[in-house]
């Protein structure tokens, strides 16, 4: 399966350096969230050096992305 560069999603949380990279489809994973709401094209988003900004604490949102990486 090839995943289009469209799928992959950078992001720049609340500033941090090396940023997050994931796929769009984690980020709209569970229906109904804001997370999803924000990621499915719904919104405009903030870009800061090719990067989406989300203003959210770095630390929590490294454990949502790991949490709904893991199931």
């Amino acid at each position: 399966m090839i995943i289009k560069k469209d799928d992959i999603v950078h992001l720049n949380v609340s500033g941090v350096t090396q940023g997050f990279v994931v796929k769009r489809s984690l980020l709209t994973s569970v229906p109904g969230t804001l997370l999803e709401a924000y990621f499915s094209g719904r919104h405009e988003l903030t870009l800061i050096d090719d990067k989406i900004f989300v203003d959210r604490d770095p630390k929590t949102f490294e454990m949502l992305i790991s949490y709904l990486r893991n199931d």
